[in-house]
């Protein structure tokens, strides 16, 4: 399966629930933004809705949330050696249906 496929995955079974039962986080989508094999990086985007940081844009709450689901990505991907983030508002085409749906 492609790191692509396994890491949407991970987000959905694995980071999603952690999120929705966290009164602060419950509103955060994440996604795979770019993925560079070369690099062995991962770049994620995330949608903070209206719960987190600031701003819907905060850039200190997208790298606080990158660094705790980084630690994750990397014991489930030890491959993954870089991980970044930055907020985000445009989850790939489909992905906010399948994220907002029950577990």
């Amino acid at each position: 399966m492609p790191l692509q496929e396994e890491l949407d995955i991970f987000f959905l079974e694995e980071i999603r629930p952690k999120l929705k039962n966290d009164p602060q986080l419950s509103k955060v989508v994440v996604w795979v933004e770019e993925l560079n094999p070369e690099k062995k990086s991962v770049k994620l985007a995330l949608a903070l809705g209206s719960s987190s940081g600031c701003s819907p844009f905060c850039g200190c709450a997208a790298q606080e949330i990158t660094d705790k689901i980084g630690k994750k990505i990397k014991e489930k991907f030890p491959d993954v050696q870089k991980i970044y983030g930055s907020a985000s508002i445009n989850p790939p085409s489909g992905y906010l249906e399948k994220w907002t749906c029950p577990e």
